[in-house]
C-alpha cells in the first residue's frame, strides 16, 4: 500500500511539475545562417523570435543547435521552424490608472509576421536575447507594425473583464481611442460578467470552453481599433 502511495505521488508531483513548466516560458531573439541560393556564398544571416515554453528548452543547450531546432518547433515531428519576424513591446499599466509612472508598468510582448524555413536549411542558431514570462498572459488583440505610432500613447480608458473563476480567461481593454464599436463591445462584455455571476459555479465549470470562446468572439470584434486586448487564461 505504502509503495502505491508513494508512486502515485510522485506521477502527481511529476505532472504538477509539468503543468507549472507549461505555465511559463521564453521569448526568444535569435540569429540563425540558412542555406540560400540567391547569395553569393550560399548562406543568409537571418533574425527572428519565437516563444517557448520552459518545458521545452534546456538552459544548458542554448549553444546546441539541434537542441535548438526541437526547442523551437516545440517538439513536433516537424521539418519546418515557424518564427516571427517583428515584435512589439506594449506596457501596460499595473494598476487601473492609465496614468501610472512607467517603472509602475508591465511589458508585455507581440510577435508578427511569420516566416517559415526548412529545419535541414539552417546550418546555425544564435541565441541573442532570452525573456522569461507566463504563457497564460498575451495580447489577445491583432496589431500591425503601424500601430507602433499609438500603443505607446497612454490609454484613455481601461476597462476589465474579470473570471472568479480559473478556467474562464480574463481581459483587460486598454482603450486608446473610442468608438462606437468599442462602446458596444464593453456592453456585450459587462453582460456576459452579469450572466456569469448569476450562473452556478458546476454550470461554468462544464461549460467553460463554451463560454471563453463566445468571451473571445466579443474580443476579436475590437480588431482594427484603437484597443490592446491583454488576456490571462490560466487553465
Amino acid at each position: 500500500m505504502k509503495k502505491v502511495l508513494f508512486v502515485s505521488t510522485i506521477i502527481f508531483i511529476s505532472t504538477l511539475v509539468r503543468a507549472e513548466c507549461y505555465h511559463n516560458g521564453y521569448y526568444v531573439r535569435f540569429g540563425m545562417m540558412v542555406s540560400d541560393s540567391t547569395s553569393d556564398n550560399g548562406y543568409a544571416h537571418v533574425y527572428g523570435y519565437v516563444f517557448v515554453y520552459s518545458c521545452d528548452l534546456n538552459i544548458d543547450s542554448l549553444r546546441c543547435t539541434e537542441h535548438l531546432k526541437k526547442a523551437f518547433v516545440r517538439g513536433k515531428e516537424d521539418d519546418t521552424l515557424t518564427y516571427f519576424q517583428h515584435r512589439m513591446i506594449y506596457q501596460y499599466p499595473r494598476s487601473h490608472n492609465p496614468d501610472s509612472p512607467l517603472e509602475e508598468k508591465i511589458p508585455i510582448y507581440y510577435l508578427l509576421n511569420k516566416a517559415t524555413v526548412p529545419l535541414k536549411n539552417i546550418r546555425w542558431i544564435e541565441i541573442n536575447e532570452l525573456i522569461r514570462y507566463p504563457s497564460y498572459i498575451k495580447i489577445s488583440s491583432e496589431l500591425q507594425l503601424c500601430d507602433n505610432t499609438w500603443i505607446g500613447q497612454v490609454p484613455i480608458k481601461i476597462v476589465a473583464f474579470w473570471s472568479n473563476w480559473s478556467f474562464v480567461c480574463s481581459h483587460q481593454l486598454f482603450i486608446h481611442a473610442n468608438s462606437e464599436k468599442v462602446d458596444a463591445v464593453i456592453r456585450q462584455l459587462a453582460l456576459k460578467q452579469k450572466e456569469l455571476e448569476g450562473m452556478k459555479y458546476e454550470d461554468i465549470d462544464n461549460n467553460s470552453v463554451k463560454i471563453n470562446k463566445e468571451i473571445e468572439e466579443i474580443v476579436r470584434k475590437l480588431d482594427g481599433e484603437k484597443v490592446v486586448v491583454v488576456s490571462e487564461c490560466t487553465d
